[in-house]
């Protein structure tokens, strides 16, 4: 029979084809191979030029939704039949009913090959049926023989026979897969049917035995041949005489029958697969895939009649509303869109429609099946919630993509949010898949998904589409062959950024440039975007754009440096081009963990070659870092990992004990403890036994292999690294940088700091800390030379300087207290001037003046760890140096401007958001606004949200802007004391502080008082060989320099709660002299 003129519209919304031979992959973990198909969408150019377009609703069309939903509400009315045991049966003649189709819509379809010799089949995907069959030894017009391609010629389909096949076996009525009562004898053939809940639609015939011919992928490629029972399908009715599964269906249910379980049963594949589905509707479904190790996870509601791949959702969040109902779902990939009964949907639909602020379309409900509609125009930006489920067991499903763009009559065009309601049954359809591999674990009865754009994952193979080479084609059958394919089109998916930064993805947008053209007033909408459009004749392609990351920054190290040293640790040296290759092999052996985008690995360990390896290789991976603070303690790191969903955690042997205490106490919780990485010492042997449990870490960089293929950034939002804030305030929250600011901030450092080609840095500042203030990146970029120190002391720098020539260094001020209060015996004569950039906190202009005397030349920055670190910087100016010494530091001590890679920084009134005016004294918060500013706070929308207010990064910092421009920070917005109605900044008092003879250590809070309300308490730690000095001298030396209010009324001694980059934790101060009680 040929190919039907005019296809009918509801089959044909959603199809999707393979256009490859099997391709094999190696699965993350378990057992036996992977068997892997690309899957193409029936709307694709190399699909539409084998079956035509001719009866296709135009894609995005009402008309294109309309039929998809009718398709998906018999797709609902055929679960619910299955649900409630009613028919729509697959029976072997007699009428058992043990096994159901529960899938009609066939949006997938594959190339099989089967018998001997092989023929090609191009069969349907049904992850609800279980019966594999095929168009065999067809009655009179049972089958379809050809196909009418859009050229007018036919394309000649195979007909499978059992007589000629030499490995064909036909399953009689004794066999297991078919009941006694069912035959008339047991010698007899065993006959089956499957029934359809649509109009008359069947298939019957046989059950057959032959071999399924596969490829798999070892150390060389090989042939399987699979023992597969499928059925010989000699009658097809209904929509299957009209070509809705023209060449037949490959069952994937949980039945025993299906495709999965027969290569399970023979030892061909484990009893799993998966399937994933990329944005730009590709995809690929992979046999013997349990998933990843560190997939999410849910079970399987087993306790069914009719087994499907149903599971529970306990949570469900949209934007900034949440709700604990719970309800039962079914996945579904042969379901277009998703479907919720109530009160899932009406909660879904109504939080949705408040949080969106565009006008919504009034919808017929004959006219578009979706309830929520909402208008678009050209110039405005749209602001989309999110959707996130959360399952049985606690994982987290985040959707994608929860809307769909609809053009209507007239040029129009709306995007709805695309859940159909449901009186009866909710599916996830494959709408709400988009974006992540859905593994169906049979084995373990778990759903697992995983991000995914099915190309990282593992290489596609496919084919050029033509007659000739098409494996559902007949060889030789084509009557007409060389028809060319079309080429891909590239899918645009335009990120749409609210005002606090987070990003929506609104895709389907413009698949092609008829579909824009056809569609004006879309165009309009998205050409709005990117307003580079409006110059005829440029073009945006990877010749002239390419993500900014700074990954590059090692790769142009390695070629323009790559015999010059990048790290020096004692004994240990490796060159530009050692470090390149070892980053390599690291990232390739991450991946060989499992490690796939968007994973978080963390580390543990202090300023030692593999943390600088790591800032590099686990973004090769795809992956972010997330540097955790060295002086954590167990129950603390154990909540940041919980908190970061870390994979993989890099310890350094001198902090494995609390690692493995931070372990123990995750695996007490319902939380999956990461694989942990021993860092041993470079310089020698590891001093303690590594774990049968752990990794070493150059074992694990020796399977690594150099000539990994990077994977670099989709987009320069991708996230980069996660690091959480000192907590000097707080409890931590985790920021978020992306790989652009990453980029921008480490090349505005290094002109920040004055750094130039191949400079020798000392790292002093934490690696962990802002990604060492995003100088791990710089300094590739310059060629520098990292000099590592495990611990910093002032005898480690004043001998690591003088060792190896080092010209630049960093450190919060309590690093240059420590240096200018060392012993005498500690320091040496610097061999020329060492620049130091210091930041964390203001630093006395006492401290400045030291440094200097010494030989430092002392430059001043400020940021906070939302800002990657660095964000401003005190520009020396060359008339400054004439002033006296004191002057010259007060105005060095001052923040400065912002620089080159944020667009602004400004004091201004935090209600109103007015600016400050420039006169040294009206105090206002410090506001950011750039392209160094975080993606946002880790979990805590809520928090992003309002440090983002007012479209600025809120610091939290007071501050003056000084008649030049330059700011100077008075305080912390937390730490101002107000005593008799009078602000007090405790940066002022303890400046007055540092400058007694006797005072190494500062910090004021506010004390409770009945009278004042507040009144200044300070916390001093003197200097050793000066503890005659009391309390009364303290105050009488502040009230001889401040005014008397401002002068504290109690002084504490003792030393001074820390973190780990030197800075006060002002906030056990604050409870210190809470427990004091009121002095009045």
């Amino acid at each position: 029979m040929a190919w039907p003129p005019t296809i009918p519209s509801i089959y044909s919304s959603f199809i999707f084809f393979v256009l490859l031979l099997p391709f094999a992959s190696r699965s993350s973990y378990g057992f036996g191979l992977q068997l892997s198909f690309d899957i193409h969408h029936r709307y694709s150019d190399p699909v539409k030029a084998i079956l035509g377009v001719e009866g296709l609703p135009e894609k995005g069309s009402v008309e294109y939704y309309v039929a998809m939903a009718h398709r998906d509400r018999i797709i609902r009315g055929r679960h619910l039949a299955a649900s409630n045991n009613q028919s729509s049966p697959l029976t072997f003649s007699g009428g058992n009913d043990t096994r159901l189709s529960i899938s009609l819509g066939h949006l997938y379809y594959a190339n099989i090959s089967v018998g001997t010799p092989s023929l090609s089949f191009l069969v349907a995907l049904d992850t609800g049926s279980d019966l594999f069959w095929l168009p065999c030894e067809c009655k009179e017009d049972g089958c379809i023989t050809a196909l009418l391609l859009s050229s007018g010629q036919r394309l000649l389909l195979n007909i499978y026979s059992p007589r000629n096949s030499s490995t064909s076996e036909i399953v009689s009525c004794n066999s297991k897969l078919c009941t006694q009562n069912q035959c008339p004898s047991p010698t007899s053939n065993c006959p089956y049917k499957v029934d359809y809940p649509s109009v008359s639609t069947s298939s019957t015939g046989i059950l057959v035995g032959d071999v399924l011919h596969l490829i798999t992928d070892g150390d060389q490629l090989k042939d399987v041949n699979a023992p597969i029972t499928f059925g010989c399908g000699q009658s097809q009715t209904g929509a299957l005489s009209e070509g809705f599964a023209p060449n037949g269906l490959f069952g994937l249910g949980m039945g025993d029958i299906s495709v999965p379980s027969t290569l399970a049963k023979n030892g061909q594949a484990s009893n799993c697969f998966s399937m994933c589905f990329a944005p730009d509707r590709l995809g690929r479904i992979t046999f013997g895939n349990n998933g990843s190790l560190y997939q999410k996870e849910t079970p399987f509601n087993v306790e069914q009649s009719h087994p499907t791949y149903n599971i529970s959702i306990t949570q469900i969040v949209v934007g900034s509303n949440s709700s604990d109902l719970g309800l039962s779902v079914i996945f579904d990939a042969s379901t277009s869109h998703t479907s919720l009964t109530n009160p899932a949907y009406t909660f879904i639909s109504e939080s949705f429609n408040s949080q969106v602020q565009n006008k919504r379309y009034s919808v017929d409900s004959s006219e578009i099946p979706f309830e929520y509609c909402y208008e678009l125009s050209p110039n405005q930006v749209y602001e989309v919630p999110s959707v996130n489920l959360t399952m049985k067991g606690g994982d987290q499903y985040f959707v994608t993509n929860p809307i769909k763009v609809v053009y209507i009559e007239g040029g129009n065009v709306v995007y709805c949010l695309a859940i159909v309601k449901s009186t009866d049954i909710s599916i996830i359809g494959q709408n709400f898949m988009t974006g992540y591999r859905i593994v169906f674990d049979r084995e373990r009865m778990v759903l697992g998904w995983k991000e995914s754009n099915c190309y990282d994952d593992e290489k596609s193979n496919t084919l050029a589409v033509s007659p000739s080479h098409s494996p559902s084609a007949s060889p030789n059958a084509t009557e007409k062959s060389g028809i060319s394919p079309s080429p891909k089109l590239k899918s645009f998916a335009y990120a749409l950024t609210d005002d606090v930064g987070i990003t929506h993805l609104l895709k389907d947008a413009c698949r092609s440039s008829l579909l824009c053209s056809a569609h004006p007033a879309w165009a309009s909408v998205f050409i709005l975007l990117e307003s580079w459009r409006s110059m005829e004749g440029l073009v945006r392609c990877s010749a002239n754009f390419v993500p900014l990351t700074p990954i590059s920054f090692l790769e142009r190290a390695a070629k323009a440096y790559g015999d010059r040293n990048s790290v020096v640790y004692g004994s240990v040296k490796y060159t530009w081009g050692e470090t390149h290759e070892r980053c390599l092999k690291l990232a390739s052996a991450l991946t060989q963990l499992g490690i796939s985008r968007g994973d978080v690995v963390a580390t543990l360990a202090p300023n030692v070659p593999a943390m600088q390896e790591l800032h590099f290789a686990v973004p090769m991976a795809g992956a972010v870092l997330c540097t955790l603070n060295t002086r954590n303690d167990s129950a603390m790191l154990s909540s940041l990992l919980r908190h970061s969903d870390a994979k993989i955690i890099f310890v350094d042997y001198q902090l494995l004990e609390i690692a493995q205490g931070a372990l123990h106490l995750l695996a007490k919780t319902d939380t999956k403890p990461p694989f942990l990485v021993l860092i041993s010492e470079s310089d020698g042997p590891c001093p303690i036994d590594v774990a049968s449990e752990t990794c070493e870490y150059e074992s694990l960089l020796a399977n690594g292999h150099d000539a990994f293929e990077i994977r670099r950034p989709k987009s320069e939002w991708d996230p980069i690294s996660l690091n959480y804030t000192s907590g000097t305030t707080s409890r931590p929250k985790g920021v978020v940088y992306g790989h652009r600011g990453a980029y921008l901030n480490s090349l505005a450092t290094v002109l920040l700091h004055g750094i130039g080609s191949m400079p020798v840095y000392l790292w002093t500042v934490p690696m962990f800390h802002c990604n060492g203030w995003c100088l791990i990146w710089g300094l590739a970029a310059q060629g520098g030379t990292n000099i590592c120190l495990r611990k910093v002391t002032p005898r480690g720098i004043f001998e690591s300087i003088a060792q190896h020539n080092v010209t630049h260094m960093g450190g919060a001020p309590t690093v240059l207290n420590m240096i200018v209060n060392s012993p005498v015996s500690d320091q040496r004569p610097l061999p020329h001037k060492v620049e130091v950039m210091t930041g964390g906190s203001p630093p006395p202009p006492q401290i400045i003046s030291k440094m200097e005397e010494l030989g430092f030349g002392v430059s001043h920055l400020y940021g906070l760890t939302e800002t990657f670190g660095p964000g401003t910087s005190c520009i020396w100016k060359p008339e400054w140096d004439s002033l006296p010494l004191v002057e010259r530091s007060k105005l060095k001590a001052r923040q400065g401007v912002h620089h080159l890679g944020l667009e602004e920084v400004d004091v201004r009134d935090p209600v109103t958001m007015a600016s400050m005016p420039a006169d040294g004294k009206t105090i206002g918060e410090i506001m950011f606004r750039g392209n160094t500013i975080m993606s946002g706070y880790l979990k805590d929308l809520k928090a992003t949200k309002e440090a983002f207010g007012g479209g600025w990064f809120r610091s939290g910092d007071l501050a003056v802007k000084h008649p030049d421009n330059y700011i100077e920070v008075k305080d912390r917005l937390k730490d101002i004391i107000i005593s008799g109605g009078e602000n007090i900044c405790t940066v002022e008092v303890e400046t007055v502080l540092y400058g007694h003879p006797a005072v190494l250590e500062a910090a004021v809070v506010a004390r409770p008082d009945d009278h004042w309300g507040q009144t200044p308490c300070a916390f001093v730690k003197l200097k050793e060989g000066c503890n005659d000095v009391g309390a009364e001298e303290l105050i009488k030396f502040c009230r001889d320099h401040l005014p008397h209010y401002m002068a504290p009324r109690t002084v504490i001694f003792g030393d001074l709660p820390k973190t780990s980059t030197g800075k006060t934790q002002k906030f056990i101060l604050r409870e210190r002299a809470k427990a004091i009680g009121s002095l009045s």
